[in-house]
């Protein structure tokens, strides 16, 4: 989560600013990749720190994506309500309600700079950027016209940079700065325009309705701080089994025949590992980077990385596994499933094994499947040793992973001389 410290108070960095037209506005949604840098000089001495998070604000929500905490502010003419989630535990949320969407920020949330979010939530376009606060007294007001539309306001020890308009695609900054007597901070944020995607899809379904919290709907938790990771139920070099999983026809797939090995001339040549690629849908397939090309990319580092240390090349069988939750199966998914995985190729070297073993799995629940290796994610890849054991597990759906790179890392390492 990302966050600072400064003598006891926990501030949580966000700011933007948008023009009278454009966020909140009826079907628009605007969403930026924030970076903060933060600067306290104190009796001399100077801090910096830096770091980024996303923002999404919709017509009637917003969204704060703070490490692997979800934040979702939502009103509506029934009130307000604030949810919370930790992508790495699909079993608890925290969730309030009210009548002000500010105020329960600022009760539950630590303190947010956001002139965005201050603006939209009050309908004011000089609201203070402590979102859910007034100014501590009337402000002052300056617009520069030399300065592309830059608005100045202060108030007591408080200034705020920040622009009366954004152009859409284009980034933009705002500065915040605090004086002391003995202490000055600045806050520099620099806004990257992102994808916002459909505000729609922001949220996460809180169980209990076929969704992913499994049985019985997600656990409540006291408070935001309460929200941490679910430790996986199968670690590395622990025995994998029991998958339930099946192929086109709904028969139920015997993943151990995958090391059963080939007949050659020589001997017989066996599969080094089993990568199982589990991708969580939620009644619809969603839009992923290309991982069948991530895959062929991944073969080919492999081989040029055994060329170089003279070892064959690993040896591995690739098999896409859509889950679903019981009551959302559906074979129109998963044939939209299928056809999204029609690009993957199969291993040369194993012809005999790739034939016999269905091109797309399917499995369900999350909670016996995808959960017990990654619990909370949407896509991750699960490789699996000739012995049964689990060999490693890279979540697909949080930052810039290069499956060849680890794929060749895990496999590489464990190559030995063979037919």
């Amino acid at each position: 989560m990302m966050a600072v410290r400064t003598l006891g108070l926990l501030v949580v960095l966000c700011a933007a600013a948008w023009g009278r037209a454009g966020v909140g506005e009826p079907g628009l949604a605007a969403a930026w990749e924030v970076r903060v840098r933060l600067e306290i000089v104190q009796d001399g001495v100077e801090r910096v720190r830096e770091s980024r998070y996303a923002l999404r604000i919709g017509e009637d929500q917003f969204r704060l994506d703070l490490g692997t905490v979800r934040v979702l502010g939502r009103r509506g003419v029934d009130g307000a309500v604030l949810e919370a989630w930790h992508t790495h535990d699909p079993t608890t949320i925290f969730e309030v309600r009210g009548e002000d969407l500010g105020l329960l920020l600022r009760t539950h949330l630590p303190a947010i700079w956001s002139g965005v979010m201050a603006r939209w939530i009050e309908g004011d376009t000089e609201a203070y950027a402590l979102v859910g606060h007034d100014w501590p007294t009337e402000p002052s007001k300056q617009v520069d016209p030399e300065m592309d539309g830059m608005v100045f306001f202060e108030a007591d020890s408080i200034s705020v940079h920040t622009v009366s308009q954004v152009r859409p695609g284009e980034p933009f900054s705002e500065m915040v700065v605090i004086r002391r007597a003995d202490r000055v901070t600045r806050l520099e944020l620099t806004y990257l325009p992102i994808e916002a995607g459909d505000p729609v899809s922001w949220g996460v379904d809180q169980g209990g309705r076929g969704g992913r919290g499994g049985r019985g709907g997600r656990g409540r938790v006291s408070s935001i701080r309460a929200l941490k990771a679910k430790p996986a139920a199968i670690k590395t070099g622990e025995m994998v089994g029991g998958l339930g999983v099946f192929d086109s026809a709904s028969r139920r797939v015997d993943l151990r025949g995958v090391f059963d090995g080939e007949r050659m001339p020589r001997g017989q040549r066996r599969a080094d590992g089993l990568l199982l690629i589990f991708e969580r849908l939620d009644g619809s397939v969603g839009e992923v980077p290309d991982l069948p090309g991530a895959i062929a990319r991944a073969r080919t580092l492999m081989a040029v990385d055994a060329a170089a240390m003279g070892v064959r090349r690993p040896r591995v069988v690739v098999r896409p596994v859509a889950v679903f939750d019981v009551p959302e199966f559906s074979r129109e998914v998963l044939g939209a499933f299928a056809g999204k995985w029609s690009e993957l190729e199969g291993d040369a070297l194993l012809s005999g094994v790739e034939a016999a073993l269905a091109k797309v799995l399917w499995t369900h629940p999350p909670r016996d499947s995808i959960d017990l290796f990654a619990p909370g994610a949407r896509t991750a890849g699960v490789l699996i040793g000739p012995d049964g054991r689990l060999m490693d597990v890279v979540r697909l759906d949080e930052g810039d992973v290069d499956i060849g790179v680890w794929l060749s890392g895990i496999l590489g390492l464990k190559m030995m001389d063979g037919p």
